[in-house]
């Protein structure tokens, strides 16, 4: 007994896992292959009938602790069920067990966070399906939800909120909807749906991270240092410590970043980095396909040996040879890949200002060209703590930049 009470204690995921905007970001591997295993372990690759899908549609915002709801089976539902011509023809009454209140003690008691229930009422409804064997589930829908239903269905692009009249339209198409896949991940006793794909699409799980780095280890010694989980993709960045270098006192390692989303847009993307100073610059070259059938790492590895490693070589090699040329417009130049990168405008302009006044570094007027790459490729490490995410994730984009045709004039 006291074993299965630590075991369930040790989980990593709690309640919050389900909520839209999760995410854990660690440095280094320690704790990831749990992590996993548990995302893993509660990811379900479900095809559904969706006549059995039954909407529960929100009819007003929370009056207090509840809502007000009806219940919409898609083999019954008809437009005309807003709009009865007599009393006769009035679907959602009491008597027929469709209309009523719902407490959010009942979806607390399920182990929904506070969040969850905002999200639900943001959406304007959630469902509850009914397997083979009879069993019913609580779904509750993630924010993209909405839209890849619409996809699925052949319909327009609907918004989420509080619209019965939508949701009985939706119903009444998952009536004779062919039979989807609805990607879900479990709480404690009810589930969020994410995405849904075709009943042929297969699903690789996320933990061929692991693989992919025991076929990158042939490349040499190889670290995870960086990984970061949301709901929408898992990033991890690998480094290649054989090929650390230091230039100007600032340690470079070459390595790899893989983008994985088994939820989202299914997508599956190894992309070259080079690692300098807590922060990544990104290159362009990649190997990149959409996850829609099992990925064979052997394949997708032989690809990048190929195509997209030897490139890391290459851009080493530049920058060791930006060494020995001595400039004499060291401010010119950096202001130039400012401005080829893109920095400035992916920054914005209060983050620009921010960076112009209180990060922005030294900018030496001569020296060697390498002090103007390195100066841009530090940017990344730099800005991270400061900015969001989306504009970092861009930053690092911009950094690689100086290794394209147009930044390498500029040296």
């Amino acid at each position: 007994m006291n074993r299965r009470i630590a075991m369930k204690n040790d989980k990593i995921l709690k309640n919050d896992f389900l909520d839209d905007n999760f995410q854990i970001t660690r440095n280094r591997e320690p704790g990831l292959r749990s992590l996993i295993q548990e995302v893993t372990d509660r990811t379900i690759f479900e095809e559904i009938a969706p006549s059995r899908l039954e909407v529960y549609s929100l009819l007003d915002k929370s009056l207090g602790n509840g809502f007000e709801i009806i219940k919409i089976i898609p083999d019954f539902a008809n437009i005309w069920m807003l709009t009865p011509q007599n009393m006769e023809q009035v679907y959602f009454k009491p008597g027929n067990h469709n209309i009523g209140r719902i407490s959010k003690n009942k979806f607390r008691k399920m182990g929904m966070t506070e969040t969850q229930i905002t999200e639900i009422e943001k959406a304007g409804y959630f469902f509850q399906y009914t397997k083979d064997n009879g069993k019913k589930t609580i779904i509750i829908p993630y924010k993209g939800l909405l839209s890849e239903l619409c996809r699925k269905l052949g319909v327009g692009k609907l918004v989420d909120g509080i619209c019965p009249l939508r949701d009985i339209f939706l119903a009444s198409l998952m009536k004779n909807a062919d039979n989807f896949i609805l990607v879900q991940r479990k709480g404690s006793s009810y589930t969020k749906a994410f995405t849904c794909f075709s009943s042929n699409t297969e699903h690789t799980d996320q933990s061929v991270i692991f693989d992919l780095k025991d076929k990158l280890a042939e490349f040499g010694l190889i670290t995870i240092r960086h990984f970061k989980l949301t709901h929408a993709k898992t990033t991890i960045d690998y480094a290649f410590n054989d090929m650390s270098t230091r230039i100007l006192n600032t340690k470079i390692t070459p390595g790899v970043r893989l983008c994985l989303s088994d939820i989202g847009d299914s997508s599956f993307t190894l992309q070259n980095t080079l690692y300098v100073n807590g922060g990544a610059a990104l290159f362009t070259e990649a190997v990149a396909k959409r996850n829609r059938s099992i990925v064979n790492v052997e394949e997708i590895i032989k690809k990048y040996k190929k195509e997209v490693y030897p490139k890391l070589s290459e851009q080493m090699k530049f920058l060791t040879g930006l060494c020995e040329k001595h400039v004499s417009d060291l401010d010119s130049k950096i202001e130039r890949l400012m401005k080829i990168t893109g920095m400035k405008q992916v920054m914005g302009r209060n983050n620009y200002r921010h960076f112009s006044d209180n990060l922005m570094p030294e900018i030496p007027n001569k020296g060697t060209a390498v002090e103007a790459a390195i100066w841009i490729l530090k940017l990344p490490g730099l800005t991270r703590p400061h900015y969001k995410d989306y504009i970092n994730e861009q930053i690092s984009v911009c950094a690689g930049k100086i290794f394209s045709k147009e930044g390498k004039r500029v040296f």
